[in-house]
């Protein structure tokens, strides 16, 4: 988790990373964080689909998310 972390740090708006850190999140137990990445993975996705709505990457990360 740490790694993670440290990784989203670096790069706060990656959806694979959040997405990634909030199903460890899941794994260990830990709901409430889980949920933090998960809505930090939705606002990314969101504010990247508002500048590209067209792409079907960012279509499909909103949906995900």
């Amino acid at each position: 988790m740490q790694t993670l972390e440290k990784a989203l740090q670096l790069a706060p708006d990656d959806f694979a990373l959040l997405l990634e850190a909030g199903g460890l999140a899941i794994r260990l137990g830990q709901t409430v964080r889980a949920e933090t990445y998960y809505q930090r993975m939705h606002d990314a996705a969101l504010r990247a689909f508002e500048v590209d709505p067209k792409s079907p990457l960012r279509q499909r990360d909103l949906s995900i998310s």
